[in-house]
């Protein structure tokens, strides 16, 4: 998931920039074996804000503290994403603080 040039029919290349926490192809998977527990879960965002009054909906039935909710419409558009990762720049979400 990180090397320079990993295996890809699009000749995906990471450029020294590119910010070092995330894949260097974007569309990457991460496996989990078994399951996340809810309590590790510390932020969500939502596309829209319909979507976030469904999820803070859901949430009323959380045990214990819940994440926390954000709506960030650019996070779901591929070109931002890419380009602020591959320019090494994080990209600011809330999250719930431990």
């Amino acid at each position: 998931m990180f090397r320079p040039c990993p295996p890809s029919k699009y000749g995906i290349k990471r450029p020294s920039s590119h910010l070092k926490s995330c894949p260097t192809d974007l569309q990457a998977e991460v496996l989990i074996q078994r399951s996340v527990s809810a309590n590790s879960i510390i932020g969500l965002v939502c596309e829209t804000d319909s979507n976030l009054r469904q999820v803070k909906q859901l949430l009323l039935n959380w045990k214990g503290t819940p994440p926390v909710c954000s709506t960030r419409p650019h996070f779901f558009e591929q070109s931002y994403v890419r380009d602020l990762v591959r320019s090494g720049h994080d990209i600011r979400i809330a999250v719930r603080e431990d």
